[in-house]
């Protein structure tokens, strides 16, 4: 679809000071020094500069709230933009329990305003929306989702990414925008934010804290690192089709109480596991479990462990923040 290696030049990145739009943006210009990239970030509480890449020419950081459709406009105008890679969104689950207008204001209005600069531009050769795998809802059994399967989504944060990728799908049928979609599974790594379930538990865990855990700990989530996550991305827009939905999915499939175990053997914490057990959400999903065939068969696969990624990232030499 796209050979970024030759006939891509510029750049636009909504929420690139997040935890998978900034190890994109070091991803794509590492292995492409010809890019330029505008990154777009308003600066919410869990995003941080990319102070390495501030003096380099290949880089343009933008302080805008993707909600002002006009700035974005402009950006895509100026910068002649060829590929726009959406992933500013808010992602945190237990967060819009509390403030659920906040996430339809950041998720689909935000989204539209992406949507609506990107079709008055009319210059885009793709736009790759960034989903999740919480759209779908609940799936306890073990037949697992697959890209046409109905959303159900259960908690406010998920239903906005749903209202989002409803409007993203709808401009390339009416407005023929060139797009794919990306629905993950749990992603983790170095730099993510220490309000997700990960680097939540590891850090308490060095303090010698207790995890707090929601329910019985029983729920299931899989885990896919953020390097498969960037491979999985550029082997989308290499080799997706126009218009499609692709799961990026992981095998490495853990309940809660398990993920506290792995990382203290990760930490070298002894004991049961130390956990804190706290009141369940208003409804907690038991299990997100997805068939990721579609993006397989383009030649992407996982390539990292989630027990041996924890072993090394744990470490003194890389944290979470």
């Amino acid at each position: 679809m796209l050979d970024i290696s030759s006939s891509i030049r510029n750049v636009l990145v909504t929420g690139g000071c997040g935890f998978v739009g900034s190890n994109v943006i070091r991803l794509l210009l590492a292995q492409y020094p010809h890019l330029h990239i505008c990154n777009v970030d308003k600066m919410d509480y869990n995003s941080q500069p990319l102070r390495e890449l501030e003096a380099s020419p290949q880089y343009t950081f933008v302080h805008c709230d993707i909600c002002d459709e006009n700035m974005l406009l402009q950006l895509l105008r100026s910068h002649q933009v060829e590929l726009v890679l959406h992933f500013a969104a808010q992602s945190h689950v237990d967060r819009s329990f509390l403030d659920p207008h906040l996430f339809v204001k950041d998720n689909i209005q935000g989204t539209l305003s992406v949507l609506e600069a990107a079709r008055k531009y009319g210059s885009l050769r793709l736009l790759v929306h960034f989903s999740t795998d919480e759209i779908y809802g609940d799936r306890p059994e073990h037949q697992p989702f697959h890209e046409e399967s109905p959303l159900c989504p259960t908690n406010p944060y998920s239903a906005s990414k749903a209202g989002a990728e409803m409007l993203v799908r709808s401009y390339h049928r009416c407005f023929r925008l060139p797009l794919v979609v990306a629905r993950c599974n749990n992603i983790y790594g170095p730099n993510q934010y220490r309000d997700k379930v990960i680097p939540l538990f590891a850090d308490r865990l060095r303090r010698g804290l207790r995890c707090p855990v929601h329910g019985t700990g029983e729920q299931r989530r899989s885990f896919i690192h953020v390097e498969d996550v960037c491979g999985a991305l550029l082997c989308m827009m290499r080799c997706g089709a126009l218009g499609e939905v692709y799961n990026i999915g992981s095998d490495e499939e853990y309940s809660i109480l398990q993920v506290v175990e792995h990382l203290q053997a990760a930490l070298g914490v002894e004991g049961p596991p130390q956990v804190e057990f706290i009141d369940d959400r208003p409804y907690n999903d038991q299990r997100y479990l997805i068939d990721d065939s579609k993006l397989r068969a383009l030649g992407w696969a996982p390539q990292c462990s989630f027990v041996d990624k924890l072993c090394h990232e744990l470490g003194p030499q890389i944290s979470f923040r």
